[in-house]
């Protein structure tokens, strides 16, 4: 009956986290798997006792002697503000029929903006189970996301001129990971697991068109129309002038990729632990559609495509050292290696050519590799009470000229403060004949700020991500282009966060 019940338990975990979403605020990484963890800023590649283990250090699993169930959810609430936003156009020029032109001042550009991100929850739920197998062999299991970004904008141009670089960005990684570990001897341990995952990206902007070049596509339309040509030039025409201001939306998923976690843990004494983890690089191909929303049927000019891109996400190193001068209180320092420089270029593919002109959208990326260094401490108050807290400095990986409303990723301090607590009330069978187990709940606040507001576009030519949105691309049919637009904005970031871990040790 037990057993049962054990199994039951466990599936409706599950369940739960299945059917749940994750998501990230403005961030590239996760908030923090666990609340232990998270609480101690994320330094625990050398403690990683707890079922989380499976990501910070596989090796930490063999410190566990009974199955214990971890399940919780991190909520956000970010701030993300935008101010002096600026689309200067005047210095940008059009060419029509090979012929250069300066491009007049688009109204709509007239002034600075300020405006910050639609206000919005943002939940990640976390889940891991750890058991022992035998004296020396144990397992784990978790399911969470280990990369995560989530961006949500005012879709009104007039109110937000960003709208028509990114109203809501999203990519997303969910896996799985079995995990097991393997206790040399009393002071060294070693581990590895399989992340069997799969992404999702999501992306939406506005189109633009300046108003000169729609001034130049609506005479064309109307010399076709009085001489009773609706044929291919009149329907592309068309389809181009009622995309302007419409939705763009790009749905793309990659339903299965992978990735391995490995990881050392050494103990030479009851005093000091050293850890270290790799997570490998996930090697992400992307499969879905593009479509401008509410665009009517133009025959042989497709205004819906599929698409397809393909990049990966990093790999890490994490290095940890803890030291418990006494029993009831701890430290560790831990070093973050992230590889983030093997993401250079975003390429999407179009088949058909969206609006029978445009075979791909490439932007650069070149986002740079980061360090982070980490620092947690542990304090056991009592026999019920545990006090955590942590910091870490955590740079952003993209530079200033592909900086983007999708990925507006700042320079952030992390504040961390958390507690443990043993629930003796809810243990050994008072909550439920069944539950037998004992019962642990672990909290966690963060704060995470702007480490300075970040200037973009204020010297030279600013973001190519953001300058390309407002400009029109050649098309060779069509005999028009704009470019030389520039953007600049300044953009800081505050989150909130709290998190509960509930944990059953059976």
């Amino acid at each position: 009956m037990k057993g049962n019940f054990r199994r039951i338990f466990l599936l409706i975990l599950l369940i739960f986290l299945f059917f749940s979403t994750s998501s990230f605020a403005g961030l590239l990484e996760t908030l923090g798997l666990g609340s232990k963890a998270t609480s101690l800023g994320g330094a625990f590649a050398a403690y990683a006792d707890d079922p989380f283990a499976v990501h910070y250090n596989p090796a930490g699993l063999t410190q566990i002697n009974r199955m214990t169930i971890s399940n919780g959810v991190h909520t956000a609430f970010p701030v993300i503000k935008i101010s002096n936003f600026l689309v200067d156009d005047e210095i940008g020029k059009w060419v029509e029929q090979g012929n250069e032109f300066d491009l007049p001042h688009d109204q709509l550009f007239s002034n600075y903006f300020d405006f910050k991100n639609a206000a919005k929850v943002v939940p990640a739920p976390h889940l891991a189970v750890a058991t022992p197998l035998s004296k020396k062999l144990f397992f784990g299991f978790g399911f969470y996301s280990p990369f995560g970004a989530e961006a949500h904008w005012n879709p009104d141009p007039i109110l937000n001129p960003g709208a028509f670089n990114a109203t809501y960005g999203k990519c997303v990684r969910i896996a799985a990971t079995p995990t097991l570990a393997y206790k040399v001897n009393k002071h060294l341990s070693i581990g590895a697991g399989i992340g069997l995952g799969m992404t999702e990206v999501k992306s939406e902007r506005i189109v633009y068109l300046h108003p000169k070049i729609r001034e130049r596509l609506q005479r064309n339309k109307n010399a076709f129309e009085n001489a009773n040509d609706y044929g291919y030039m009149y329907r592309k025409t068309s389809a181009v002038l009622d995309s302007v201001n419409r939705k763009a939306v790009a749905e793309l998923m990659d339903l299965f990729n992978y990735s391995f976690n490995v990881g050392l843990m050494f103990k030479p004494n009851e005093k000091v632990t050293f850890g270290v983890t790799y997570r490998s690089r996930t090697r992400v191909e992307l499969e879905g559609e593009l479509e401008i929303e509410g665009i009517g049927t133009y025959e042989g000019i497709p205004t819906i495509t599929d698409a397809e891109t393909t990049f990966d996400n990093p790999a890490q190193w994490q290095f940890g050292v803890r030291c418990q001068p006494t029993e009831n209180f701890s430290i560790e320092l831990d070093y973050v290696w992230t590889n983030w420089d093997i993401i250079d270029t975003m390429a999407v593919y179009f088949n058909p050519e969206l609006l029978d002109s445009k075979s791909d959208d490439i932007s650069d990326k070149y986002l740079k590799n980061t360090n982070q260094l980490k620092f947690g401490f542990e304090w056991i108050a009592d026999d019920k009470l545990t006090i955590r807290g942590g910091y870490f400095y955590d740079p952003s990986p993209v530079p200033d000229d592909t900086f983007d409303m999708a990925s507006t990723d700042v320079d952030k301090s992390v504040y961390t403060l958390g507690v443990g607590v043993k629930c003796p009330e809810l243990s050994k069978g008072r909550l439920h004949p069944l539950l037998q187990g004992d019962i642990t709940i672990d909290g966690v606040f963060q704060f995470i700020t702007s480490y300075e507001e970040r200037q973009v576009g204020q010297i030279g030519e600013g973001s190519e991500s953001l300058n390309k949105s407002y400009n029109f691309e050649y098309e060779e049919d069509l005999g028009l282009e704009s470019y030389g637009t520039q953007v600049s904005l300044n953009a800081e970031m505050h989150i909130w966060a709290v998190g509960f871990t509930l944990n059953y040790m059976f």
